[in-house]
């Protein structure tokens, strides 16, 4: 699989047209040949920061936003066991479970592999984005803040 893997902050961003997320990534979300890939532990953190009041919406918000899912035609990711299994195995570097949990999962998808410094210096720069083949990156909990990039 190739793409690219939202966070939870770029999800939200992206959906409410937040300036916080940049032209570039804008551009890239809403054009058709790239393959946008949601995952269910995005929508999962969402629903979670609901829940303890660290986001609060409008009624009505989730289903815009699965439906924003549908129209924007990106690609779904669900939970496997072998995304949790990866998660046990990764470094400490980032302690956050949910961005944890998307690097295993690009990890398993092949949307990313497991050490290129490049692609997390970049990524640090752009502090929003990163298109490039990811192979092998030495320090993968590093790699998620904004969005999770592949091949």
């Amino acid at each position: 699989m190739s793409g690219y893997l939202l966070d939870t902050h770029t999800v939200l961003w992206a959906f409410e047209g937040d300036s916080d997320l940049s032209r570039r990534a804008g551009r890239l979300i809403e054009d058709p040949a790239n393959d946008v890939v949601i995952s269910i532990v995005a929508y999962w953190e969402l629903q979670i920061k609901q829940t303890i009041g660290k986001l609060r919406v409008a009624a009505g918000y989730n289903d815009r936003l699965w439906e924003w899912f549908d129209a924007g035609g990106f690609k779904r990711l669900g939970l496997q066991r072998s995304h949790c299994d990866r998660y046990r195995v990764l470094p400490l570097h980032h302690r956050d479970p949910f961005d944890r949990m998307l690097i295993a999962q690009a990890q398993r998808r092949g949307i990313l592999d497991s050490n290129r410094r490049s692609a997390i210096q970049k990524l640090r720069r752009e502090s929003r984005l990163v298109k490039q083949p990811v192979a092998g990156i030495a320090d993968p909990a590093r790699l998620v803040k904004r969005l999770i990039v592949g091949t």
